[in-house]
């Protein structure tokens, strides 16, 4: 459960800390803003975010089919 949330909240705080450097940021000629760099990282953590959720889901669906496949074929696990 950690994986989704840390992630989810560093971007979250990420995006308001762009937000607030954006309205006090100084336009410097040839440089990238401060501002531009953490929208990109807060990009990053929400597809870290989104692949680690549809990674938990196709486990999930994985082990449904699984037991589902064991069921209707009668094999039962043996007891190690």
């Amino acid at each position: 459960m950690a994986c989704f949330l840390v992630p989810t909240a560093e971007a979250i705080v990420t995006g308001v800390v762009s937000k607030v450097e954006k309205k006090n940021e100084v336009v410097v000629e040839g440089k990238i803003p401060f501002s531009r760099k953490l929208k990109w990282l807060k990009n990053m953590l929400w597809g870290v975010t989104m692949a680690l959720l549809v990674t938990a889901a196709w486990g999930c669906i994985a082990l449904a089919a699984d037991k589902i496949v064991k069921r209707e074929s009668g094999v039962t696990p043996t007891v190690r």
